[in-house]
């Protein structure tokens, strides 16, 4: 019994390291690597890192990227994510939502800016483990292109967000528009976590 425990703890340990490899150098990657990241992904809480800059005068840059290792095996989590057209109905800051021909529509509108946010995302409905390509085609942020990448690892899955964009300025400050995007992602994911059963994490 002893040695079938210690057979146990040495598969957890080595399956431990193997992941929280892969999570910093996904960090790293992203230059979001920081002890404190780590840990919190190891523990389910997810991170959130926006940076808002102005290469040019009069253009605007984000990078900004996402992660959380979910409570939950990826099928089911999928299967709650890839339902675009009830979006509507899981997140109160999107007005309207709709899919069709392999392109989102979401009208959003959220409390930090008094005005509507149009979006037309082209992305392939999520079904299966594997990293997703999507662009925003028209309408706030036209052009941004970004990747989710869903993996799973012992029984649970980890979802990571990257995105980039630049363009003519928004109108909004470096500042507001940084904040704004920060905040919206974090709000975001926490009605996604909750809506999947993952529960609070932050």
């Amino acid at each position: 019994m002893k040695r079938l425990s210690l057979i146990f703890l040495i598969a957890f340990v080595g399956y431990s390291k193997d992941l929280k490899s892969f999570i910093s150098k996904k960090l790293e990657l992203q230059n979001a690597y920081s002890k404190t990241h780590l840990k919190y992904v190891m523990e389910g809480r997810p991170i959130v890192k926006v940076n808002v800059t102005t290469p040019k005068k009069k253009r605007q840059k984000i990078d900004e990227m996402m992660m959380v290792y979910h409570k939950k095996s990826c099928k089911p989590v999928i299967n709650k994510m890839n339902q675009y057209e009830n979006y509507v109905n899981f997140f109160d800051f999107i007005k309207k939502s709709n899919y069709k021909n392999g392109y989102m529509f979401l009208k959003i509108r959220f409390f930090l800016v008094p005005r509507d946010f149009m979006i037309n995302v082209k992305i392939d409905r999520l079904n299966e483990i594997k990293s997703y390509p999507f662009v925003f085609n028209t309408g706030f942020l036209d052009g941004l292109k970004g990747i989710l990448d869903i993996r799973e690892f012992n029984n649970r899955c980890l979802f990571n967000f990257k995105m980039d964009w630049e363009g003519e300025r928004t109108g909004l400050s470096n500042f507001i528009l940084e904040n704004f995007m920060h905040t919206i992602a974090k709000y975001g994911l926490r009605k996604m976590l909750l809506m999947t059963g993952h529960g609070k994490a932050f």
